[in-house]
């Protein structure tokens, strides 16, 4: 097993150009599955059984929430189709296996706009910038030392998932070859080695852009990637993340809440919920379906309030 696992990684690795974040994941949930065997067992002795006994121990013995164990379960069944693909086992051990899962209805954390008046304001303002007056041309502009540069990345970063509901792996592996100003678009490179174009229809935005574009060029980066920090080191997932916490906010903020606030604010001004699936590079409507669950969760608390037939009867 501990064989095929890393020969599985190797190929999610190399032939399906898997981030590491998910790479990272799938060694954890094999691991985690090799230990519940015992080192002797070979896949092709794994079966329905041993499923069983290894998702029971996940929700009884070790108290994993539903989501965590449907986590291992897709990634050991991609694991077993692999190696039934590979000839090396001669049935998945998932075949006419179901598993049955009651997840919690969780709908998407997204920020209200007083806390994103907060976020752009605070953001723009470690970068020397007035968001609420517009973003100067590059001659207007006076970067404040060397730390300035970093919050202006920053806050670009913040503009363009917000404004266009990309991940924030997504952001960072934007190089400048996929950003066309021009053409006021970005190719994006999504999961599952997916790719889509994110339009860039803010002119505020666009302005930004250019202003960013004209400073980063000043450092020289020797790399391809649009962001950067001011040393001209690339961005990675955990930077944004940092910089974002250290904004402090009122509120716990992550960058995929800007995603799922660019998703609600577009549902909630009438966008065909389908133009909203393709912008989000979602595969399954019933993901970007989640939103109109808050759209309407906000009829009903607006309904609460104004109870129109109490009102009626005087």
């Amino acid at each position: 097993m501990k064989q095929a696992s890393q020969d599985f990684l190797a190929h999610c690795r190399l032939e399906k150009n898997l981030s590491a974040h998910t790479l990272k994941a799938y060694q954890g949930d094999l691991n985690s599955f090799i230990r519940f065997l015992g080192p002797k067992v070979s896949p092709e002795q794994v079966g329905k059984e041993q499923l069983r006994l290894f998702l029971g121990e996940l929700k009884d013995g070790q108290q994993l929430k539903a989501t965590s164990i449907k986590r291992r379960y897709a990634c050991l069944k991609v694991f077993f189709a692999w190696l039934e693909e590979e000839e090396r086992i001669s049935l998945t051990p998932f075949h006419r296996f179901r598993l049955q899962l009651r997840l919690p209805h969780r709908l998407p954390r997204h920020l209200h706009r007083t806390e994103l008046r907060q976020l752009f304001t605070l953001a723009a303002k470690a970068a020397g910038l007035d968001w609420r007056q517009g973003y100067p041309d590059v001659l207007s502009y006076r970067a404040q030392g060397a730390g300035t540069f970093g919050a202006l990345s920053l806050l670009v970063g913040i503009e363009l998932m917000y404004s266009t509901g990309i991940r924030v792996g997504e952001l960072v592996e934007i190089g400048l070859e996929e950003l066309d100003l021009e053409a006021k678009e970005i190719l994006i490179h999504g999961k599952g080695q997916r790719e889509r174009r994110v339009y860039l229809m803010d002119s505020e935005l666009l302005q930004l852009l250019g202003l960013y574009l004209a400073q980063r060029s000043r450092l020289n980066p020797d790399h391809p990637k649009l962001l950067c920090d001011a040393a001209g080191q690339p961005l990675d997932t955990a930077w944004v993340r940092q910089r974002i916490k250290a904004l402090n906010l009122d509120r716990h903020v992550t960058p995929h809440m800007l995603r799922h606030s660019c998703a609600t604010g577009l549902i909630e001004c009438g966008t065909d919920i389908r133009f909203v699936q393709r912008l989000l590079g979602h595969q399954s409507i019933s993901t970007t379906q989640l939103y109109t669950h808050i759209q309407d969760q906000a009829l009903r608390q607006a309904l609460t309030l104004a109870q129109p037939r109490r009102q009626m009867m005087g």
